[in-house]
């Protein structure tokens, strides 16, 4: 097939296009001459007519993107047909390459084709097609400074962002813990049934605990821990520390050095916030990694939505539950969080951005091969300005519209979280066209446009990872104007 020197990417446009334009960059980079519908953005040409003659006429292998929403593209389909002929023309059975980037169905033309496995990493899968497509001694033609390269380099450059010389406030989602209890202190379990009064107050204390040993530490007065019928709960005051003094040094009489310190803080400031959230009546879910999350339940806030205004200049309204659907199923998203705790130059409690799903409003989906597919599919459309403002609306119901959240640590003691989040100025900024300006100023009513997007689609792929914080331009809650990691 010397006259068949070409590979031929087939994916879904516009959904996949970051991953095509990834792949053909590479391949074309490794020397292999690369076409697929991408190369459209640079203009000019009739694109479309060289893409389907390419695939007629010069390619030796087709790869196709396998995502469940691509394979239900009318595009998809056609060029699989057309790679079907192909096929039958020149006798090779491989002639599709599928890549799983998530599950699919295939379709049945190909349904016996061995894919090359994406969903555990680009780089991983890379790796592996760079094997196969030498192994099936697809040629290499051009060098890297040929045609296909400079196609590759200008759809690269055609969905680029400019950068311009002004600075941009940017928001993180890191909220400051700027004030701290006085003292923190050790307290020891007396008598006999140490183990079960651990085991409660692990299980569930007003005040927040760090277990140790044969007790605990905590923020609290040995008299805020009482028993249910009134009487205190059999502990002796060990030692009490000068909180900043215990932070920085620890304690060498219980060997506490100032890693384990500062894990004991830890944990002590994630009890005090999950108080907190559990206080505020929002729903908890648990991760498979072992990660905790807290959620909005339908009826939780008025008309499911925040209105937020903030002195830093900050306003917007944004849904926090909203309808979604996917193919024939109904599902409602629900807005959460998780945390995690940093005990260092600058504490801080980093916010997770979650999207819960559920049937009624009030259970989340139980199986979480499951919720990962419909969080995936629901949330793929988002971008950047929707996540920070999610998160924006939030916090401003959690606090109440304050400017601090505050984490009772005892009935005398506590510490305070910051809020709005840390936000800094960056020198440059991305140039923004009318479509992304009117998009960060949208305020919509519930959510949207996604909705139509995937009505056929049918449930089936399982897939890791989640639009919690993901490095891309639609659902990085990173970029520019978005939250900075």
């Amino acid at each position: 097939m010397q006259n068949r020197p070409a590979i031929f990417i087939s994916h879904a446009n516009p959904e996949d296009n970051d991953f095509a334009i990834w792949l053909g960059s590479h391949l074309s980079g490794a020397g292999y001459e690369v076409w697929a519908d991408v190369l459209k953005l640079r203009g000019g040409e009739d694109w479309a007519r060289k893409l389907e003659k390419a695939l007629r006429e010069r390619t030796f292998k087709m790869l196709l993107v396998g995502t469940p929403w691509g394979v239900e593209k009318d595009g998809v389909r056609n060029e699989i047909q057309i790679a079907t002929d192909v096929a039958k023309k020149i006798e090779d059975r491989e002639f599709v390459i599928p890549l799983r980037l998530q599950q699919f169905d295939s379709p049945f033309q190909i349904v016996r084709a061995q894919y090359i496995d994406f969903m555990n990493g680009w780089g991983k899968g890379l790796s592996e097609l760079l094997e196969t497509v030498e192994s099936y001694g697809v040629p290499r033609t051009l060098s890297t400074n040929g045609e296909s390269l400079e196609n590759w380099r200008g759809a690269f450059l055609a969905k680029a962002k400019a950068v311009q010389d002004e600075p941009e406030e940017l928001i993180s989602n890191w909220v400051a813990i700027t004030e701290w209890p006085t003292a923190i202190a050790y307290f020891e379990f007396q008598g006999a049934g140490a183990e079960e009064r651990a085991a409660t107050l692990k299980a569930g204390s007003r005040w927040p605990v760090a277990l140790h040993g044969r007790g605990f530490f905590s923020f609290a007065k040995q008299t805020d821990f009482q028993l249910e019928e009134g009487s205190v709960l059999p502990i002796s005051r060990e030692k009490e520390w000068w909180f900043p003094h215990f932070l920085e040094n620890g304690d060498q009489r219980q060997c506490i050095g100032r890693r384990e310190a500062q894990n004991i803080v830890t944990q002590l400031v994630k009890n005090a916030l999950e108080n907190k959230l559990r206080e505020s009546k929002l729903s908890r879910c648990d991760f498979s990694t072992g990660v905790a999350g807290w959620w909005v339940h339908s009826g939780l806030i008025p008309d499911d939505k925040v209105a937020f205004k903030w002195s830093e200049g900050l306003s917007g309204r944004r849904q926090l539950v909203g309808d979604a659907s996917v193919g024939v199923s109904k599902y409602k998203w629900h807005f959460g969080i998780s945390a995690k705790v940093w005990i260092g130059d600058t504490p801080h409690i980093k916010l997770i951005s979650r999207i819960i799903l559920s049937e009624d409003g009030s259970t989340a989906l139980d199986d979480a091969k499951r919720m990962n597919r419909l969080r995936r599919s629901v949330t793929k459309s988002w971008r950047n300005p929707r996540w920070r403002d999610m998160l924006l609306a939030f916090l401003f119901w959690l606090a109440k519209g304050e400017g601090c959240i505050r984490l009772e640590t005892g009935s005398e003691s506590g510490m305070s979280l910051k809020v709005p989040p840390l936000s800094m100025t960056s020198p440059v900024s991305i140039f923004k066209g009318e479509t992304e300006i009117a998009e960060e100023t949208e305020v919509e009513s519930d959510d949207p446009a996604f909705l139509e997007e995937y009505e056929d689609y049918e449930e089936e792929s399982p897939s890791e990872g989640e639009g919690d914080t993901v490095i891309e331009e639609k659902l990085d809650p990173g970029a520019t104007g978005g939250l900075v990691p």
